[in-house]
């Protein structure tokens, strides 16, 4: 019984400090927090604060191997997304905050393969913190600028954002009323187009058969006229022969002329 409790006993102390030594390599984490502190200054004083919008634009036409060569002379531990990042942000933040003034000391907090530094900064306008995300590589990942608002200002922001849903939301509302209750003129619309092509339809008829009724008319009258061409062309016949001869017309007769149809095999 004593040797089980004494395996047991030693089973559990392997295990505790197995435990022990995975917790401690995974927390350990080497790295230089002067030197992240000297970069972080940097970026800041030397880096960010000279950036304009047109300076970016002709960063932007840089070929990424290039900047990069650049940034590694420099020693500035970036790659030329971030910084385009970074440098986009620095603007909007002026743009929000006023122009950079001053910051205070840097605040550290080491995450499992990150290294945050965090420092209070003074713009023209309103406050704001700067944080600095480095890898286990202590390269610069990302950087973040949040402006600090009083509580008046946010809540003044929020009712604005309130405002302007409610508005959203009641404008499409009313656009939704304004289509149902011009739902009811549809039917009378469909109706009277019903109607007019019914009234087309009517007229095309009518117009169908006045052509008829005017094509027979047409026949009569063109039979009329050839019978009276015909009956003129005999009296000039007529005359011309007694002309010829000498004689009277009334000693002969000129018929008429009948024109045989067509044959059409």
């Amino acid at each position: 019984m004593i040797k089980k409790a004494s395996i047991l006993l030693s089973m559990i102390a392997v295990i505790v400090f197995l435990t022990g030594c995975a917790a401690t390599k995974e927390s350990s984490h080497s790295y230089d927090d002067e030197l992240l502190k000297q970069t972080s200054e940097v970026i800041i004083t030397q880096v960010l604060s000279n950036v304009t919008e047109e300076s970016l634009t002709q960063v932007q036409k840089m070929d990424d191997f290039a900047f990069q060569s650049q940034l590694y002379n420099f020693g500035i531990p970036m790659t030329p997304q971030v910084y385009l990042e970074s440098a986009n942000g620095w603007i909007q933040a002026q743009e929000e905050c006023g122009a950079y003034i001053d910051h205070g000391d840097y605040s550290i907090e080491v995450e499992k393969n990150t290294v945050k530094l965090t420092t209070a900064a003074q713009f023209k306008n309103r406050s704001a913190d700067i944080t600095f995300t480095y890898d286990d590589k202590s390269y610069l990942q990302s950087m973040t600028i949040s402006a600090d608002y009083s509580m008046g200002e946010i809540l003044k922001k929020a009712g604005l954002n309130t405002l302007l849903g409610m508005s959203t939301v009641f404008v499409v509302l009313i656009f939704i009323s304004i289509i149902i209750s011009l739902l009811k003129y549809v039917p009378a619309l469909l109706a009277g187009k019903r109607e007019t092509q019914e009234q087309k339809a009517e007229q095309i008829e009518q117009g169908v058969v006045d052509m008829s009724e005017n094509s027979g008319q047409t026949a009569v009258i063109a039979e009329k006229t050839e019978d009276m061409d015909d009956t003129i062309l005999v009296a000039v016949i007529a005359a011309a022969i007694a002309s010829a001869e000498g004689i009277s017309s009334q000693s002969f007769v000129v018929r008429s002329i009948k024109r045989r149809p067509e044959n059409r095999w």
